[in-house]
């Protein structure tokens, strides 16, 4: 396993952690019939910003450790593969955004609150990082670069 490949899926982890905990919990809330502002714990700026720091340390925490473990593999850098990999897995990503951000206008023009639109741009984001990781994850397992 390269190191372009343990990267991604810890990349993957974190993501995966992260937001499928806030988006889990927004969702028993929600199906609870709690209000966007009365759901405890779901401020969205603060809680937002507070999932952003913690991507990023999480996302620094486990690339040091990955690149102390293994050194060797993480001085070599991408090779052609790992970038044609890359480069397959943005251009299909990019399809998940667009789709989610089409999907979201639909919903501002049939009017549903901000804090919906907000949580459905969100989405849309982190459904296409997660594509990302996972179509990645299948091209260093079966090929198809």
């Amino acid at each position: 396993m390269s190191f372009e490949e343990k990267s991604n899926l810890a990349s993957l982890a974190v993501l995966v952690l992260i937001f499928g905990g806030y988006f889990a919990k927004l969702g028993l809330a929600a199906a609870e019939g709690a209000a966007p502002g009365a759901m405890p714990g779901l401020a969205f700026g603060p809680v937002f910003f507070g999932l952003v720091v913690g991507l990023v340390i999480w996302m620094i925490v486990t690339h040091v450790v990955l690149a102390a473990l293994f050194s060797r593999e993480a001085e070599a850098g991408p090779d052609e593969r790992d970038r044609s990999i890359e480069m397959r897995a943005d251009a299909e990503a990019g399809y998940v955004l667009g789709f989610g951000v089409i999907t979201t206008l639909i919903l501002l023009i049939t009017g549903v609150s901000g804090f919906w639109i907000a949580h459905a741009l969100l989405g849309s984001l982190v459904a296409s990082e997660i594509y990302k990781g996972l179509r990645r994850a299948l091209a260093y397992r079966f090929g198809g670069a």
